[in-house]
Order: structure tokens, then C-alpha cells, then sequence
């Protein structure tokens, strides 16, 4: 069964950094907008198998059982205007993979210890963005600056988020949610500074922030896309914890469902 709820307190699920992720939207954004919903999917028997968050046409879910996976795979399907999942789940993905395209990576982890670092103070938002749009071309919208800083500033506003800014050269974000991990996103070295030594700099200053806001032991974790990001990662302490799937609906079919009748 799956079932919408309005709090995530007191439910008890095993640490992961998508769980991290979900309890960081939670922290933002709460459940009192229409955008912003959780849901929490159980067993026959009542027991949790998986939580989620359905943002803007994407969901981010974690699932630890796969005594849910049929109706889960039917939820994400029955989404005419669900352009992408972030998904963790070791079989949900298998039941998706004729209808929607499927990119895996690595959850990469890094356990930290010692004194921290005050967080960064207020970022230069359209420096930030000018970066990533130059890293990754095509992934932002024209004119998505409004969007971008809309979200970003306020999950800032609200403590879930940090965006870090190194040299002019550099960017990054750093998310917080239940206190397991701190989750690194969106790092980005502009082009003609490469090589520099920027990009592990810029995870040292993250990692500082990190430690200074768990009073001196935590976990940082980011999701690798790819072989190249995990040498990097790698290089700078990093290992594999696991694996995490981006499911994405062609352009093409972006508010159908297939066929199937809606809830």
C-alpha cells in the first residue's frame, strides 16, 4: 500500500544517503505545498518498504524491501508528467526497463573525523550558476536561473542546503537531512581551471563545513555518474557504498501514461 503522509517523525528506516536526501527535502520544504509530497509504501502486513519524495515531475526514493516494488513500479508509471526518479533500490529498476531509460552510478562515501569549519557565508548565486551552466550544458533550462535560485536559496534559507563557491572557479552544494550524511552535489570546476587542484580543494572546504556542523564526525556522500567522477572521488578519499539508478521517461512521452488509466 502507499499512502501519502504529512511528517516524517518517528518512522525508523536504515541510514543510506538517499534516505538523506529525502529528510533534506523534508527539512525545506515540510509537506504543506501541493509540489512537495511524501509518500511512505508498506507490506500486506503494514511494514515500510520504502519512502519518497515527488518534486516538481521527479521523485527521489529509497527502497530497502522489495515486498513493494509491483506497486511502486505502477506509481512511477502512472505519473504522466514524471520526467525522472532517482532511485535506490536493488530490483525496482529491473521492472522499468522497458519503458523508461535506465543510468546507473556509484554512491560514493567518505567517513570523516576531526574539527570543522563554519559554514560558507552568503554565495554569489549567479556566479554559481554561470559555472554550472558551463560544466553542464543543456542539463539547466534557458532563462533557469529564477528556478535554480528559487530552490537553492530557499533549502539555504531553511538549513538544509550550503553552496559553496571557491576562487571564482568552483561550485558546489552540500545538503544536510537526518544527520547520517551530508550530501555532496553539483560540484562543478569551470573549464580553463582544471587541473588545478580546485575540485579537491573545493571538497576539503565542503568537508570542513561538514565536520563543523556534526560537531566532528560524519559521513560526506555524493553520487558518482560516472568512472571519471569516481576516479576523482576516489583519489580524494572516497569509496563505492553502493549504487543508485536514474530512471528518465523519454522526451516523447512525457505526459502519457502509456495507455493506462489514471488514479
Amino acid at each position: 500500500m502507499i499512502r501519502q503522509t504529512a511528517s516524517l517523525e518517528g518512522l525508523s528506516f536504515p541510514p543510506h544517503p538517499q534516505l538523506t536526501r529525502i529528510w533534506s527535502l523534508y527539512g525545506a520544504y515540510g509537506s504543506q505545498y501541493d509540489f512537495c509530497r511524501f509518500y511512505l509504501a508498506q507490506n500486506g502486513a503494514g511494514v515500510p518498504c520504502a519512502v519518497f519524495c515527488v518534486l516538481d515531475g521527479g521523485i527521489t526514493l529509497y527502497g530497502w524491501r522489495p515486498d513493494a516494488d509491483e506497486e511502486l513500479a505502477d506509481f512511477i508509471r502512472m505519473q504522466p508528467f514524471l520526467a525522472g526518479a532517482s532511485v535506490c533500490s536493488d530490483t525496482l529498476p529491473t521492472l522499468l526497463k522497458d519503458e523508461f531509460s535506465l543510468h546507473r552510478g556509484n554512491i560514493m562515501v567518505k567517513k570523516l573525523v576531526g574539527g570543522g569549519a563554519a559554514r560558507p557565508g552568503s554565495p554569489d548565486f549567479r556566479r554559481a550558476y554561470r559555472i554550472l551552466e558551463q560544466v553542464f550544458p543543456g542539463y539547466f533550462p534557458p532563462g533557469g536561473f529564477d528556478q535554480w535560485y528559487c530552490d537553492a536559496s530557499h533549502r539555504i534559507r531553511h538549513g538544509a542546503q550550503d553552496l559553496f563557491l571557491l576562487e571564482d572557479a568552483a561550485t558546489g552544494s552540500l545538503g544536510y537531512g537526518d544527520g547520517e550524511y551530508a550530501l555532496i552535489s553539483q560540484v562543478a570546476v569551470q573549464k580553463s581551471d582544471r587541473g588545478k587542484g580546485i575540485g579537491s580543494r573545493l571538497l576539503t572546504a565542503m568537508e570542513q563545513a561538514a565536520l563543523g556542523k556534526s560537531a566532528g564526525r560524519c559521513r560526506t556522500a555524493v553520487y558518482s555518474k560516472d568512472e571519471g567522477t569516481d576516479r576523482f572521488y576516489q583519489k580524494n578519499g572516497y569509496v563505492r557504498a553502493g549504487i543508485w539508478t536514474e530512471i528518465s521517461r523519454p522526451p516523447e512521452r512525457i505526459g502519457s501514461t502509456n495507455g493506462r488509466e489514471l488514479f
